[in-house]
């Protein structure tokens, strides 16, 4: 397991031995894959119909999701790359602690973003580094009120776990740990 360096000093997102891709990269290839996000849609066609969404077609689905993955990635770059020493343009402001009650300064604490779309199912799940500086464990396509109700996204509270557990062991808990890696 290691990690790559998005921008410099404030995001960063894990990129396995078994991928091509960091984590970043990979998600945001999958949601502007029109095939694979077909196919995410029909297997999970019952939760696009079940109420909790509405009653959404696959073709409806996809092309909310390319939009929402496009307007992600527009508000992932104008943080991420904001240089303007403006503290309140941060990255901060797309990440919130993935559990609503969580609050204080929990060391790598466990964060989710979907942008600023309201509508958006869209998650990038990170680890909290410290103010404004993230690193991209995983993400998915939620579908349902709770992560623990489908495999997929299952997985990514397993990653964020596992993320979290190789940080600590590593001792990268602060930026400074980080940028020693670069």
């Amino acid at each position: 397991m290691k990690f790559v360096c998005i921008f410099a000093y404030q995001l960063y997102a894990f990129h396995h031995d078994d991928q091509e891709n960091n984590e970043l990269d990979k998600l945001f290839e999958d949601w502007t894959n029109v095939g694979y996000l077909e196919d995410f849609f029909e297997e999970h066609k019952n939760d696009l119909q079940n109420g909790f969404l509405g009653n959404i077609t696959v073709e409806q689905a996809v092309k909310r999701t390319l939009l929402n993955a496009r307007n992600l990635a527009r508000d992932l770059l104008r943080l991420g790359k904001n240089d303007s020493g403006e503290s309140n343009k941060t990255l901060d402001l797309l990440f919130t602690p993935l559990d609503n009650s969580e609050f204080g300064n929990i060391t790598l604490s466990k964060q989710k973003a979907y942008g600023f779309s309201q509508d958006s199912w869209l998650r990038l799940y990170a680890l909290k580094i410290e103010h404004g500086v993230y690193i991209i464990t995983g993400g998915a396509i939620k579908l349902t009120p709770t992560m623990n109700e489908r495999d997929h996204t299952a997985k990514e509270l397993e990653k964020l776990k596992r993320c979290r557990a190789f940080l600590m062991g590593e001792g990268l808990i602060d930026n400074d740990g980080f940028k020693e890696e670069f």
